[in-house]
Protein backbone atom coordinates (compact mmCIF):
# COMPACT_ATOMS: atom_id res chain seq x y z
CA UNK A 1 0.00 0.00 0.00
CA UNK A 2 1.54 3.48 -1.05
CA UNK A 3 2.43 5.85 1.79
CA UNK A 4 0.25 9.16 2.76
CA UNK A 5 2.00 10.96 0.50
CA UNK A 6 2.09 9.00 -2.42
CA UNK A 7 4.10 8.49 -5.03
CA UNK A 8 4.09 12.02 -6.45
CA UNK A 9 5.81 13.67 -3.21
CA UNK A 10 9.11 12.48 -4.48
CA UNK A 11 8.64 14.59 -7.98
CA UNK A 12 7.25 17.76 -5.87
CA UNK A 13 9.83 17.71 -3.58
CA UNK A 14 12.94 17.34 -6.26
CA UNK A 15 10.89 20.46 -8.06
CA UNK A 16 10.58 22.00 -4.79
CA UNK A 17 14.35 21.85 -3.43
CA UNK A 18 16.01 22.16 -7.35
CA UNK A 19 14.25 25.73 -7.69
CA UNK A 20 14.60 27.05 -3.86
CA UNK A 21 17.73 25.22 -2.62
CA UNK A 22 20.30 26.84 -5.21
CA UNK A 23 18.53 30.14 -4.39
CA UNK A 24 19.35 29.86 -0.40
CA UNK A 25 22.49 28.77 -1.19
CA UNK A 26 23.46 31.45 -3.18
CA UNK A 27 22.21 34.10 -0.34
CA UNK A 28 24.95 32.00 2.02
CA UNK A 29 27.83 32.41 -0.61
CA UNK A 30 27.08 36.10 -1.21
CA UNK A 31 26.45 37.18 2.19
CA UNK A 32 30.01 38.40 2.46
CA UNK A 33 29.62 40.33 -0.47
CA UNK A 34 30.22 39.39 -4.23
CA UNK A 35 33.82 38.33 -4.27
CA UNK A 36 34.83 34.36 -3.63
CA UNK A 37 35.88 33.77 0.06
CA UNK A 38 34.85 37.08 1.17
CA UNK A 39 34.10 35.73 5.12
CA UNK A 40 34.74 32.82 7.10
CA UNK A 41 31.16 31.57 8.71
CA UNK A 42 32.44 29.43 11.78
CA UNK A 43 35.80 29.12 10.53
CA UNK A 44 35.26 28.39 6.79
CA UNK A 45 34.72 30.04 3.95
CA UNK A 46 31.19 31.18 3.02
CA UNK A 47 30.98 28.47 -0.32
CA UNK A 48 31.82 25.42 1.76
CA UNK A 49 29.58 27.29 4.68
CA UNK A 50 26.93 26.97 2.20
CA UNK A 51 26.52 23.16 1.69
CA UNK A 52 25.41 23.34 5.25
CA UNK A 53 21.66 23.46 3.73
CA UNK A 54 21.72 20.34 1.55
CA UNK A 55 23.34 18.84 5.08
CA UNK A 56 20.79 19.96 7.18
CA UNK A 57 17.91 19.02 4.27
CA UNK A 58 19.24 15.69 4.23
CA UNK A 59 19.46 14.96 7.67
CA UNK A 60 15.32 15.98 7.69
CA UNK A 61 14.40 13.63 5.28
CA UNK A 62 16.61 10.97 6.91
CA UNK A 63 14.66 12.00 10.57
CA UNK A 64 11.23 11.75 8.19
CA UNK A 65 12.00 8.58 6.50
CA UNK A 66 12.76 6.77 9.87
CA UNK A 67 9.97 7.71 11.33
CA UNK A 68 7.71 6.78 9.02
CA UNK A 69 9.88 3.15 8.70
CA UNK A 70 8.22 2.82 12.62
CA UNK A 71 5.04 3.14 11.40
Amino acid sequence: MDSFLGKSAGLVMAIVGGAVMPKLQGMIIDYGGHNVDDIKILGVSEINFSFVLPLLCFILISIYGFKQKRN
